[in-house]
């Protein structure tokens, strides 16, 4: 749910989502960038995140636009929250530069990978 991610201050476990099983993703729907034209030079997609089982986890970005699906970088989890982030110079899904209507139409989130 986007409403327990959404903070602009996070609440540390007040709100959040939680995945026990892997390839688990939780993808979501942005507001359209302001602006109507400029340069796009990349995309970054971050999560805010911490493990909460003494078991190895690994997250890794998601960008999605239509039915295709672009897991970036895995990336392991730790027990205390940080911010895992992935700057995408080029649309991973169409692999060329990022255009504004093309950051509003594509949707954003993160995948537990194990």
């Amino acid at each position: 749910r986007f409403a327990n991610v959404d903070d602009v201050i996070p609440d540390s476990d007040q709100t959040y989502n939680a995945a026990a099983v892997a390839l688990r993703q939780d993808i979501f729907n942005y507001p359209a960038l302001s602006v109507g034209t400029g340069q796009i030079v990349g995309v970054q997609v971050s999560e805010l995140a911490r493990r909460t089982t003494a078991t190895t986890r690994q997250i890794a970005p998601v960008v999605a636009l239509t039915n295709s699906i672009n897991v970036g970088s895995t990336t392991l989890i730790a027990s205390n929250y940080l911010y895992y982030s992935q700057v995408f110079e080029l649309h991973p899904i169409t692999a060329t530069s990022w255009t504004i209507a093309n950051v509003n139409s594509s949707t954003y989130g993160y995948r537990l990978i194990a």
